[in-house]
């Protein structure tokens, strides 16, 4: 089970209140934050619900980043990635 710290679960919180009334958000946070964190934990609660998540970069190493915190959290994810196999 994924555990976040008080200003992540404010953050979450906030953006969640964003989505709600605004429907498209782009959440922003400074480096050192747990972006990929909060974003392996809102996949997993969403996926709960059985629904999916999309998470963009522009970066192959945050790309590879991502898919492995979510492996290491148990969150099943897929990678769509140009010159790319998986």
């Amino acid at each position: 089970m994924i555990e976040l710290r008080d200003y992540q679960k404010r953050f979450v919180a906030e953006t969640h209140d964003a989505i709600r009334s605004d429907r498209r958000v782009c959440a922003v946070a400074p480096c050192g934050s747990g972006k990929r964190y909060v974003a392996t934990y809102w996949a997993s609660e969403i996926a709960k619900r059985g629904r999916r998540l999309l998470v963009a970069t522009n970066r192959r190493l945050l790309v590879d980043q991502m898919a492995n915190e979510c492996r290491n959290n148990s969150v099943e994810c897929g990678v769509i990635m140009g010159n790319e196999p998986r």
